[in-house]
């Protein structure tokens, strides 16, 4: 009986320590992707939703906590439980798919690809975005690490099309 008792809370705090360890990881994960977007995408509000997710989930762990009262049973105490569910919830799977992502990433021998697919990312009138620019000198350097394969450029909008037809 005591030794079931002794499991239960053993798993019980490995869970509570994998879930804090990996809310860690994944708010750190979040702050830096955001970081990155807002730099290769330049500051927009739609670049900067996983910071805000990121300072929204350290607020409700650290600061809510600290100011609310949990002997009494109020609505905020329910909202802040049922928030914590799907927090547990939302943390679970996104551990679950960098797991995958990781196994996935995982090659034990090289490929060889004929073609090189770079997806388009439109125009600024006619200046090259910044995704565009990136996508374009990745494709090359990987062209030069492998000179056989083709590259296939997608896209052409704007004044580019517009151009092309009138040649």
């Amino acid at each position: 009986m005591y030794e079931q008792l002794a499991i239960l809370i053993g798993l019980a705090i490995m869970l509570l320590a994998i879930l804090l360890i990996g809310s860690l990881r994944i708010n750190v994960g979040f702050t830096y992707s955001g970081i990155l977007l807002v730099r290769r995408e330049g500051f927009k509000f739609h670049n900067i939703f996983s910071s805000l997710y990121s300072a929204g989930l350290i607020f409700y762990i650290m600061v809510w906590p600290m100011v609310s009262d949990f002997t009494e049973r109020t609505i905020f105490n329910t909202v802040y439980i049922y928030i914590f569910f799907l927090i547990v919830f939302f943390l679970l799977i996104i551990n679950l798919y960098l797991i995958r992502t990781v196994l996935n990433l995982m090659h034990f021998s090289k490929p060889y690809h004929d073609y090189l697919v770079v997806l388009g990312a439109g125009l600024d009138g006619r200046r090259v975005t910044a995704l565009l620019a990136s996508r374009v000198n990745k494709a090359i350097e990987l062209y030069r690490k492998n000179p056989g394969i083709k590259l296939i450029m997608t896209g052409c909008q704007g004044e580019v099309k517009w151009l092309l037809k009138h040649q």
